[in-house]
Parts: C-alpha cells; structure tokens; sequence
C-alpha cells in the first residue's frame, strides 16, 4: 500500500496550505512552489493553490504560467479580487494590456476602497494615455487616505500630462503639505508654474528642490530653463553646467546649454554641445536642427544640410525642420548648385508628400515652367511651422513690411482718422496692425495659419481675425473694406489674377491697395519661381493685371523690403486705388 504525501482529511490539506503560504511569505519560494504543487497532486482543482503557484510563477518571472494559473483558479470559483489583480499584474508584465485593465476594474469592482487596487488601476489608465479616467482612478483612492502625498504628486502628474494644469498645480501644493521637502514634487511644481507664466515662483521652486536634494539633476536642468526663459542666459548656463557635472551623458543638458550659448553668440561652443547632444542620443531631433543652424550660421552648409535632413528624417512632421533644410539647400545652391540639386533630390524622394520639399524642388532645380500656383498646403504648412519663431527671424533680417503699408496709404489719405473698414490680407502675427490701426473704424485679419492667427491675436489690435485661404475669403466679402494691406503676401502666389481680381472686388468705390511683390528682373515677365521658394513679379505686367481689375497704381516704387541671405530683396511697393479715392462709406 503506497503512503499519501500527506495524511487525508481536509484539517491537514490545510496545515500544508498555511505552512507553505508562511513559506511564501517569507520568501523561500523554491519551498513555497513545492508546497503549493503538493496540494495539487492530491487535488487539481484546489483554487487557492492555483492562484498562489501562479503569484510564484509571476514571482519568478513566468508570466504566461502566471495567467494560466490563476485564470484556471478563478474558474474555479476564486472569484475574489487578488485573484483579479496578481491575474492583471502578470497580464500587464505581458503587454496584454487591455486584459490587465479589465482584470485591475474587475478587483476594483470587488474591493472598491482598496487603495492597491485602485493605484494600479490608475497607472494603467495612465499608461494608455486614459488621463482623465486615471485622474478620477487617484481621487477614489485619495478619498481613502487624503493626507497620501504620493498619491497627490502621482494624480498631479496625470493632470499635467492632460494639460489640466491649475489643477495640476492644487495637487502638487497638496503633496507638499505632507512631503515639504520632496524634491521631484518640487520640479514638477515648478515646470507647471513656468508652462503657465509664473517664472519667479517656478524658479522658487527649483531652487527650493535644489536645496533640499542637491544632486537632483531635473531640478538644476528646469531652473535653467526657467532662468533661460527670463532671459538670464548666463545663469542659466551654470545651472546646465551644473546639471554637466552631475550627469556628463544628460542630452538634454547638453542641448539646452546649446540653446543659452547659441542665445549669446557663442556659435563654436553651441556646436559643440549639440554635437555631443546628438552623439549621447543619436535620436535626438531638436539637437539635430538645432546643429544644422549652427552650422548653416558658420558658414559650413553641406554639413548644415545633411544635418538638417537627419532632423526630417527623425521627425517627418515637424514642418519647422523642413523649413530649416529649406534655407540651408536655398544658401547651398547660391554656393553649389550642383550640389544643392543631389541633395533636394534626395529630401524629396524621401519625403514625396512634403508641400515644402515639393515645392522647393521646384523652385532649386527650376525644372520645368514655374507653377502658377505653390502646393495648396505649401503656405499654411510652412507658416504653421514657422509662426513660433516669425516675429524673431523677420526682425533680424530688417524686414519693414508694415512701415511700407502705412507710407503708402499716407501718400494719398489725410492724416488717420480711425474711420475706415479696413482689411489686413495675410496678416500673420499682426505685425502690420500697430500702424494700420490707425486708420481703422474696424480692423479685420484674414490669414490662411492658425497659428499665426494665435499670435496676432494676443496683440488685441484687431475686431475681427479669420482662417481662411484669400482666394476663399475674398468672393464672399465684396465692397467691403476701404482699404486693404497685403505686405509680403502675393510673393506667395504666381499667377495674380485671381487674387487681384479678389481684392479688387472687396474694396469699396474709391478705396485703395497697399501691397508688395518682389520684383522680377524682366518687367513683362508675370512672375518667376525665385530659388529661395517665393515669386517674382514684373512691374509692366503687374500694372497691365491691375488695370484688367479696375485698379489703377496710383504710386509704385522699389524698395528692400528685407535682406536676403546679407543682400537687399528690392519689392515692388504699391499703392492702387479702385475710382477716385474719397471719404469712406
């Protein structure tokens, strides 16, 4: 007669039960396993030895045994919620996400004030990219225990992840009530005050951080931020070499060192921090473009080049990067063209989709006849990408489209009486309204951007601003506008017809244009597609489309409008009249 493993009797399967989980409690899993496989021999359908031999297995790294075992023990009839949530954690381990939530709802569904199951619950939830659900997930666990401050900085973090950041920030201040001196709840504070404008108590912050964790490398690397931002560019270069010297591998240190040193001129040691920003994260794309221009600034433009392809390559979307390839390929083909033209090859074939890289092939090889027309995302795509930086690249090239728009309205209109409806077409970021302003009853800005809408609409100058192409806008809005200003707009249109045919139908009898084109050096030429991805325009063309649309040029004159690559840009500068200008309806 062969001897049981264990004397029968349900009083005994129990002692192995509560002798090998005390094993397992204290960790001696190999003892634990045996155990747990033991009760199984003589009974394979014992629930709770199939849910811990699984916890085992998940201990031990076999997930998939872990989810076998304990989903055969909740079949069983272990339907309770540490079945669910040891199934979710190893179904999580697997990637198998979706399972893992569902199982982490169904513990919470059981166990609704368990603050274990809860916190999982929402990191999951987190993790999906689920913020608000997360959030709602951290408030029913701190409805358990409110005076947690780990778990007020861990909802703070959702919250700012989902971009709700005042009340991000009441969560951050919550933690610190009971961690004051929690140096990651401190950064995190900060960088919330600083995305919402309060630069003095975001650097408080940081510094409090600093203070009370002197080797926490985020709170240095976000004080120079801070300290960037306001502007004080040589602080915040200590606070980057600070963070240097903590952490030599940090890329982000080295790339926002970069930034301040490229902010102050000095271009060899910006270089060299984006190099090595590059070569410790070789997937970094904003050290890449960044490289490029430091490059491109030095003068070294087949590297700017190949360095800037690097960047679209890593980020296809980012419309600012191809703008940058643009300018450099623009400088290259003035210096190589040959050159320029294998390289523009190459951008296109990669990206054959990219309204900036079609059109630019265009207009740097110059195959074929000018189109009349850039791609219809041309324009918006490129202004969308470049509203950010606009104001800041336009002044430093000495661009005076707006001066030009008030000069030529004050040629031949009495001194501004704010009593005209007037219409900045392609109005950008606002920079004509200052001087336009004036003459307005009612000031309206059409822009095909958005984003540059955004920024022309923190100027507070104007009634009205619309997105919208201006050959859509123009039809619907005839005998409108008294006057109407389009500074360094119709350079990004070839064929004028239609768009002074449009203009010309939205000015009321007797008002007047202000606009510039950039002028073609054949003036019976209509327009040319220039290298640097704009049109020309002549002048005894430009005259004769005028004239087809009722519009006479009442003064036309060359000025430089801005300077191109360190050369003046002569433009057409025109002022027409639709009649006989007089007083406004």
């Amino acid at each position: 007669m062969t001897t049981p493993a264990y004397p029968e009797g349900p009083r005994t399967a129990a002692g192995l039960l509560a002798a090998t989980q005390a094993a397992h409690q204290a960790g001696r899993l190999d003892e634990a396993e045996s155990g747990y496989r033991r009760l199984l021999e003589t009974d394979p359908d014992h629930a709770d030895a199939l849910h811990l031999l699984g916890v085992v297995r998940h201990q031990r790294g076999d997930e998939g045994a872990a989810v076998a075992l304990i989903g055969r023990a909740i079949a069983l009839g272990n339907d309770n919620h540490k079945s669910h949530y040891n199934r979710a954690t190893a179904l999580q381990a697997l990637g198998r996400l979706d399972e893992a939530l569902a199982g982490y709802q169904r513990a919470a569904a059981l166990a609704p004030t368990l603050v274990a199951v809860r916190l999982a619950l929402a990191q999951l939830l987190h993790r999906l990219g689920r913020l608000d659900d997360a959030a709602a997930a951290y408030r029913v666990a701190l409805g358990q225990t409110p005076e947690d401050g780990a778990l007020h900085f861990a909802l703070g973090t959702v919250l700012q992840a989902a971009g709700r950041l005042e009340e991000a920030e009441e969560s951050y201040r919550c933690a610190l009530d009971h961690r004051q001196d929690h140096a990651p709840t401190l950064v995190n504070l900060g960088t919330v005050l600083h995305a919402r404008g309060r630069l003095d108590q975001a650097a408080a912050c940081h510094r409090r951080a600093v203070a009370a964790e002197p080797g926490f490398v985020p709170a240095h690397l976000n004080l120079g931020a801070v300290l960037q931002a306001q502007g004080r560019l040589f602080d915040a270069v200590k606070s980057y070499r600070r963070v240097l010297a903590l952490a030599p591998a940090e890329a982000t240190a080295h790339f926002n060192l970069g930034c301040a040193v490229q902010a102050v001129g000095w271009l060899d040691e910006a270089v060299r921090c984006y190099r090595e920003a590059c070569r410790l994260a070789p997937d970094y794309a904003e050290a890449h473009n960044n490289l490029g221009q430091c490059l491109e600034a030095r003068g070294l433009l087949a590297e700017a080049v190949a360095v800037h392809r690097r960047a679209c390559a890593l980020s296809p979307d980012r419309v600012a990067f191809h703008n940058n390839l643009a300018c450099a390929l623009y400088l290259l083909h003035r210096r190589d063209p040959a050159a320029a033209g294998a390289e523009v090859a190459a951008w296109l074939a990669a990206h054959p989709d990219q309204p900036i890289a079609r059109h630019m092939a265009r207009a740097l090889t110059g195959s074929g006849p000018p189109p009349p027309q850039p791609p219809a995302t041309y324009v918006r795509t490129l202004f969308d990408g470049f509203a950010a930086s606009f104001e800041r690249e336009l002044l430093g090239i000495g661009y005076c489209g707006p001066r030009l728009m008030a000069e030529a309205f004050a040629r031949i209109l009495p001194v501004p009486a704010a009593d005209r409806a007037v219409l900045d077409a392609g109005c950008g970021t606002g920079l004509c309204a200052p001087e336009l302003r004036p003459w307005a009853r009612t000031l309206t800005g059409v822009d095909v951007s958005p984003a540059m809408l955004e920024h022309a609409r923190r100027r507070a100058l104007y009634d009205t601003l619309v997105a919208a192409e201006l050959s859509d806008y123009l039809p619907a809005h005839a005998d409108t506008f008294d006057l109407i200003a389009a500074a360094d707009v119709l350079c990004y249109f070839g064929d004028l017809e239609s768009v002074i045919a449009g203009l010309s139908a939205a000015l009321r009898r007797d008002g007047a244009l202000a606009f510039t084109v950039e002028q073609a050096p054949d003036p019976d030429r209509p327009f040319a597609l220039a290298a640097h991805g704009r049109y020309l325009h002549g002048e005894t063309a430009l005259r004769a489309t005028l004239a087809r649309h009722g519009l006479t040029a009442a003064h036309l004159w060359v000025a430089n409008l801005r300077d191109e690559d360190g050369r003046p840009s002569p433009n057409l500068v025109v002022l027409a009249i639709r009649g006989r200008l007089a007083r406004p309806k």
